[in-house]
């Protein structure tokens, strides 16, 4: 056999001098090239087999500027999300808390994790911050501060909720389990700097004004943008005139959203920033949030049956505009008896009550069969003007129903106020009935804004929702009162045999 031998040519194999040096530099270019491809490789996601099919989902996730809501009566497409458009800061050394919420009527373990130097994964110690267990539609809020010595720039926040087994820990975030999901959050971690000087605070967003038509609904301000750091003092505050009189709704170390519930007043917002080391603040703009159409304060006497319901900031979520409901759609809103799917209710048709009314074929009918959480409270407010009319108290009559079943601890509670809601008294309250009961009541009200708060809590505890019916509010009575005639005339012959 001849050995042929191959010359080295441009097109050729490499003689030994030079195939020895270019493998060192292919196996250094491969090298870097798996050490770039494992530092960019994306964050690992743990596996659900049933995910979030019966809800054992996170409904919400606030932590400084993020404040996240998904829709607690759905599943999810996946159970793992990276909501890549919501972001926060975070400071190293500051204080921080989160709030997880859940979607399912049972316990959850849920936790958190901060891939604190920005390697793509959670492995490292102190990347998982703490975890614990929430309850049924219920909230739990964790307290954290951030590490000095961190990586600046972008990095990922994970929060994962596991049911049943095991623990949320540092060993769950990349496994396999049955029921729940995995919420991504995009986070930028900044190294701490020691205020200075003049701090700023970014005006209020949105910048207003904001119209509101939808008493009760809830919105969200943010001062993005402000500066950040160690020793500075967050503040928001509130204010009716907004040249006076503002209030301190919250203080603390860490810049964070507002949230406000829209009533019945117009008010102004704004937001402070305190450096202590320079004892000096910054205010942002004066933010008004406008109310309108404010409701209307019926006259009396008034009379509401319930029989037919008008479309204000939902679907038919209203008797007429003397009414203001604290929830316009969701679990937590009232409804007529038989309109819950307008609500968006969880099993609309689930808790009926029967008789459904005892004025005409209708009533007001809260969900509580279907608590948003175990302690779930949804209110009507009526707005009606008590002044003038012969001196003395007025009448409130109501009719109620709140049939037994289960624990028994769902209840309706009776507020009055005469000062445009600034405070209320309870005045009634109702747990168990055995069917529909009618309440009578004197108030001491004689005011241009009296509101009357029908309050509906659901607790698990009945196998029916609660009913509201007859709402009748009267002046005091004067002159003579009639006595009536008692029917049948009679005589009444109630002998009996021969």
């Amino acid at each position: 056999m001849q050995n042929v031998s191959t010359p080295y040519s441009k097109t050729g194999n490499l003689p030994p001098g030079k195939l020895s040096r270019w493998l060192t530099m292919l196996v250094m270019l491969l090298a870097g090239s798996a050490y770039q491809a494992s530092a960019q490789a994306p964050y690992c996601t743990a596996t659900y087999s049933s995910g979030c099919s019966s809800n054992d989902k996170i409904v919400n996730v606030t932590i400084g500027s993020i404040n996240n809501n998904t829709d607690p009566n759905s599943g999810c497409a996946s159970a793992y999300t990276f909501f890549s458009s919501q972001s926060t800061t975070i400071i190293g050394g500051l204080a921080y808390s989160i709030s997880i919420t859940s979607g399912y009527s049972g316990s959850e373990n849920v936790g958190f994790f901060i891939d604190w130097n920005a390697d793509n994964d959670f492995n490292d110690p102190g990347e998982f911050i703490t975890g614990g267990v929430v309850g049924s539609y219920g909230t739990v809020t964790y307290n954290f501060t951030a590490p000095l010595t961190l990586a600046a720039g972008p990095s990922r926040l994970r929060v994962q909720m596991i049911w049943s087994s095991p623990a949320v820990s540092a060993a769950t975030p990349c496994g396999s389990y049955s029921f729940g999901e995995i919420e991504d959050y995009a986070v930028t971690l900044v190294q701490p700097t020691p205020c200075a000087g003049m701090p700023f605070s970014a005006n209020v967003a949105p910048a207003g004004p904001v119209i509101s038509t939808c008493l009760g609904s809830n919105l969200t301000f943010n001062a993005n943008g402000s500066t950040l750091g160690l020793n500075l003092t967050y503040i928001w505050q509130d204010s009716v005139a907004g040249s006076a009189g503002w209030n301190t709704l919250s203080s603390g170390g860490q810049i964070g959203p507002l949230a406000v519930t829209v009533s019945v007043d117009s008010t102004y917002y704004r937001h402070i920033v305190q450096c202590t080391n320079s004892s000096l603040s910054d205010t942002s703009n004066n933010m008004v949030l406008v109310v309108t159409p404010k409701p209307y304060y019926v006259p009396i006497p008034y009379v509401q049956n319930f029989e037919s319901w008008m479309n204000f900031c939902n679907t038919t979520d209203k008797p007429d505009t003397s009414w203001v409901m604290s929830f316009p759609s969701g679990d937590r809103s009232w409804r007529r008896n038989d309109q819950g799917a307008s609500a968006s209710w969880s099993n609309a048709t689930g808790g009926a009550y029967t008789p459904a009314s005892t004025q005409g074929s209708y009533s007001a009918r809260y969900h509580s069969y279907q608590p948003q959480t175990g302690n779930s409270i949804g209110s009507m407010m009526l707005h009606v003007n008590t002044l003038g009319g012969p001196a003395g108290d007025k009448a409130l009559a109501y009719d109620v129903i709140n049939l037994a079943g289960g624990t028994g601890l769902d209840s309706l509670k009776v507020y009055l106020s005469v000062d445009s809601g600034a405070n209320f008294a309870q005045i009634d309250g109702i747990g168990i009935t055995p069917g529909w009961v009618p309440r009578l009541l004197n108030i001491p009200a004689n005011s241009r804004k009296t509101i009357i708060k029908f309050e509906g809590k659901g607790a698990f505890g009945n196998n029916t929702d609660i009913g509201v019916d007859n709402v009748r509010v009267l002046p005091a009575c004067s002159g003579m009162p009639t006595a009536g005639t008692i029917s049948p005339a009679g005589p009444v012959n109630t002998r009996t045999g021969r």
